[in-house]
């Protein structure tokens, strides 16, 4: 980093560093037009400074470190952020918690070689130089700070921990075993320091008399090995005015999430993978949402048991316009018995722990997410545990998760929710459940419909088509999105529109709501309000019974103060009803059984009362 970068303040501009402010959000890794000229400080020049970079080697953010005229230092962090209308800078504040280790770009050199984690950005330069054989690592903030970072990247690794020779070093010590070993360590070593080494000596120092460096390096290989701690489980209970209210940060007004779970379903050959490409697209290049509205720009991660990344992904994100560099694909998981694919069922923990790595994660694709549930998808419990660990991802990182799905077969007109393959946690457990319709008819337009929000308004939806686009620079086209007019309306009638033809619609939903009219009809009026019961009973929908209505001429009569509107047949459908065998339902209630159940319908004898 040039010098020119941290010039001193002139006369009376001291204290006009930046302060905290959380409106504006770290923008991580650095893009390469970030400016090379970097803020100037009321300390004046910093004597060091340090680059924090990503497995990649991409700029994360810059830790400087500024001495003061009374011998004592100040070391603080540099990011890069976005702010207010789009505004981007430099700022003199932390990055987002969990924070990105120093020498990331190290570990991902050496995944085998062992790990010597230090206190100070400076000591872990020096253990670098000194123990070669290994990489050196340590966390931003000092020795207070180790539970603020992502110590992920340890998992499977051989740590141990050179702590400074103070009171703070050995808590530091303490802290980053606990956190290793949380975050999946083999083997955590503590460095011992004897007496001779006096007080605050760190492994930057010169060594003390009658030490060398070959003396260093024993003291290394015999560092006292830590045995994991045990604790026995407590629940841990938090007062409500410790909590701060907070707004639903959203990726797309009413459609998409930070830090919530979604939920995409739909038939088969709907488009769905295509639409959540086209999502990702958007967000990899802040583009611009169906409605106009401008999306955040960030990090994309997929993966996809059913598509292949080089044939199908890939091709239908560029068809959407994203941005190749900003989307990532999982791939297989390294374990003790080696490289195997990647099984979510057993896999999410160890995603969830790589996925920390890339701090700019907006949006997590899982299709299909019935994949991420071990054992049987139908069961409530089973389901919950197993996506608890995404749910819990999606709230700490503050990226969206969304899931692909289809719909069970057969379920046609039932409320979209219901029609979730598996157990009904799927939709219970999502805070937004969209939903893609198939037109019957070959000129119709798809459409992607809000089935269900907990944190917003839910129906409504947009028109949409399936196009090849040519990709440039390439001999082949691929499946694209082109977004048509919005929908107003509820979800079940947005989709029954184009589900079925008008006639299947005759002869399939209304031909049974036309019987359950005549049916239940037969013995004379009947409330409407019970009407309605019934019909969803019977998985009837109400706008299908309402055209059926229209189509049979039946009356609608003003009943009693507390009957409401009634609805009867006409006159010549009685007597067409009289004339007619008694069906098998009929057949039911001249048995006594109920008219319609036991969800508060009438039965017999109350059909007698109310004439």
């Amino acid at each position: 980093m040039p010098a020119a970068m941290f010039e001193p303040l002139a006369p009376g501009e001291a204290g006009s560093a930046l302060p905290l402010a959380p409106s504006w959000r770290a923008v991580l890794p650095v893009p390469d037009d970030a400016p090379r000229e970097l803020p100037r400080h009321r300390l004046g020049k910093p004597a060091r400074w340090w680059v924090y970079r990503g497995a990649a080697g991409g700029r994360l953010f810059v830790v400087a470190r500024f001495d003061k005229p009374d011998g004592d230092k100040e070391v603080l962090p540099l990011t890069y952020c976005e702010g207010p209308e789009g505004k981007r800078e430099w700022r003199w504040q932390a990055p987002p918690e969990p924070r990105p280790l120093y020498g990331l770009d190290r570990l991902a050199r050496c995944p085998d070689a062992p790990v010597v984690v230090t206190e100070g950005e400076k000591a872990a330069d020096a253990a670098g130089e000194l123990f070669q054989d290994c990489v050196a690592i340590t966390s931003q903030g000092g020795a207070s700070a180790a539970g603020k970072a992502d110590w992920a990247p340890l998992r499977g690794r051989s740590v141990t921990i050179w702590p400074d020779h103070d009171q703070n070093g050995r808590r530091y010590a303490t802290d980053v075993a606990r956190l290793a070993f949380e975050a999946g360590a083999v083997s955590v070593c503590v460095v011992a320091l004897p007496n001779p080494f006096p007080d605050k000596w760190d492994v930057a120092d010169p060594p003390p008399s009658g030490w060398n460096v070959e003396g260093l390096r024993g003291l290394l290989a015999a560092a006292v090995p830590v045995e994991r701690i045990e604790t026995a489980p407590a629940v841990e209970i938090i007062n409500g005015s410790t909590i701060v209210p907070r707004p639903i940060t959203w990726l797309w007004q009413g459609w998409l999430a930070q830090g919530k779970l979604h939920i995409l379903a739909g038939a088969p050959g709907a488009g769905k993978t295509t639409i959540a490409l086209a999502l990702a697209a958007v967000l990899t290049v802040g583009g611009r949402w169906p409605d106009g509205s401008r999306a955040p720009d960030g990090d994309v991660l997929v993966w996809s048991a059913e598509d292949d990344a080089a044939d199908s992904l890939i091709p239908r994100f560029l068809a959407s316009g994203g941005d190749r560099l900003r989307i990532h694909f999982v791939g297989g998981i390294t374990d003790d018995g080696g490289r195997r694919p990647f099984d979510p069922s057993r896999d999410v923990p160890a995603l969830v722990a790589s996925a920390r790595r890339l701090p700019s994660l907006r949006l997590l694709v899982l299709d299909p997410i019935v994949s991420a549930v071990a054992g049987d998808s139908h069961k409530n419990a089973e389901v919950r545990r197993g996506l608890q660990p995404v749910v819990d991802f999606a709230a700490e990182a503050g990226c969206g998760v969304l899931g692909i799905t289809h719909f069970t077969k057969g379920t046609s007109g039932r409320e979209p929710t219901e029609r979730v393959t598996g157990s009904l946690a799927f939709g219970a457990l999502a805070r937004l459940v969209l939903a893609t319709a198939k037109p019957a008819e070959a000129d119709g337009k798809r459409r992607l419909v809000r089935a269900k929000s907990n944190i917003g308004p839910d129906g409504g939806g947009y028109e949409y088509d399936l196009i090849l686009e040519p990709l440039a620079e390439h001999h082949f086209a691929a499946q694209r999105v082109v977004w048509g007019t919005s929908l107003d309306g509820g979800a079940r009638e947005l989709l029954n529109d184009v589900e079925q033809p008008e006639e299947d619609v005759r002869s399939g939903a209304q031909s049974a709501a036309e019987k359950f009219l005549r049916e239940t009809l037969s013995d004379g009026p009947v409330p409407v309000r019970q009407l309605k019961q019934a019909a969803q009973a019977n998985c009837i929908a109400w706008r299908t019974v309402e055209r059926t209505k229209k189509a049979l001429g039946i009356i609608a009569v003003k009943g009693g103060m507390n009957e409401g509107w009634l609805w009867r047949l006409s006159d010549d459908d009685r007597d067409e009803d009289r004339r007619r065998p008694p069906s098998q339902s009929e057949g039911r209630q001249q048995n006594g059984l109920a008219v319609f159940g036991e969800d508060g319908g009438l039965r017999k004898g109350e059909w007698e009362d109310e004439l």
